[in-house]
């Protein structure tokens, strides 16, 4: 594994052009996460929060409230749908989410796999942007198999 090292950060937001449109699960560190939910609360979720993506669409920079985090877009196991209500009896599907934004105070290390050909590399998904967890962990592993996984 070889650090970010060629990675070049900004310690201020930059106002490019591009934005992207779509759906995502955002994830921060559980301090950072209230100053998320004041905002929305507040309605100025613009004013306290800004997201910058590299040219490759999968690192980047989130600004919370003036301090800076590292990101990094992974994709998800399986969809996550996404519903949106006016008058909490009628839901209407808005977006299928299928990737999540990792938020972390310091850098993440990425694993360069090199194993395979230029070519067979450019036709599949990097594994590095994978996340094979899922949003959550299992929330109960049934009797047999639990007995089976502590004799392992």
């Amino acid at each position: 594994m070889e650090p970010m090292n060629n990675v070049q950060y900004t310690s201020e937001p930059t106002s490019d052009e591009f934005e992207a449109e779509g759906q995502f699960i955002m994830r921060v560190p559980e301090d950072r996460a209230e100053t998320i939910h004041e905002a929305i609360r507040d309605g100025n979720v613009h004013k306290k929060l800004s997201i910058a993506l590299k040219e490759d669409l999968r690192q980047g920079q989130v600004w919370l409230d003036g301090s800076m985090l590292y990101t990094k877009l992974v994709d998800l196991p399986s969809i996550v749908e996404s519903y949106k209500t006016t008058d909490k009896k009628n839901f209407y599907k808005t977006a299928d989410i299928s990737q999540m934004l990792i938020c972390t105070e310091k850098p993440e290390e990425i694993e360069c796999k090199s194993s395979e050909s230029e070519e067979e590399a450019a036709n599949k998904q990097p594994q590095t942007y994978m996340y094979p967890h899922g949003i959550t962990r299992p929330l109960k592993i049934p009797a047999g198999l639990q007995r089976r996984c502590s004799l392992m």
